[in-house]
């Protein structure tokens, strides 16, 4: 029996810059985190910053061990929350670096603005419709204050700057 040599191949190249779908979801998640926290503790009021973590962690640990685990259950909420950003960041770095069609379609800014908001739309659509009803998150009815304000926070701090920052990383 003769060994027969396999030629080497190399691994294909990701379609987009690790470094870059890093640097845009942690962009992402602090301005979406400064915009929940600023909206629903800054200016209504209505809870706290730790809390607002803790209602993310309450997605995965149920509501009683959310919020009756203190800073630790804040902490799991705010990684949660940077998971959430690196996952819509590398959905639209899927998308964008694998079609020469979504490139071409977000080519100019006006046309990047249009598409990150139906990107955040999206977004906001598969996270209600989808994803939460799969955990332990209480889905808020899509026209109450809070889920739209939690859309117009998808439209401008997270669809746009997702869109804007990866077409920005073909540009340079």
């Amino acid at each position: 029996m003769t060994a027969t040599s396999v030629p080497a191949s190399r691994p294909r190249a990701l379609p987009f810059d690790v470094r870059r779908v890093l640097v845009v979801a942690a962009v992402v998640a602090l301005v979406d985190g400064l915009y929940v926290v600023g909206v629903f503790d800054w200016s209504m009021g209505a809870t706290t910053a730790p809390r607002i973590f803790q209602g993310i962690a309450l997605a995965l640990v149920g509501r009683e061990l959310a919020l009756g685990g203190g800073w630790w259950t804040a902490l799991l909420g705010l990684a949660m929350h940077v998971g959430v950003a690196l996952s819509w960041t590398l959905v639209w770095a899927l998308l964008y670096g694998g079609s020469a069609r979504v490139r071409a379609l977000v080519r100019t800014v006006p046309r990047a603005l249009v598409a990150g908001v139906l990107y955040g739309v999206g977004v906001h659509l598969a996270m209600q419709l989808a994803i939460l009803p799969l955990t332990h998150a209480r889905v808020s009815p899509m026209l109450s204050r809070g889920a739209l304000l939690v859309l117009l926070a998808h439209v401008t701090v997270i669809g746009p700057p997702i869109v804007l920052l990866q077409r920005r990383a073909s540009t340079d």
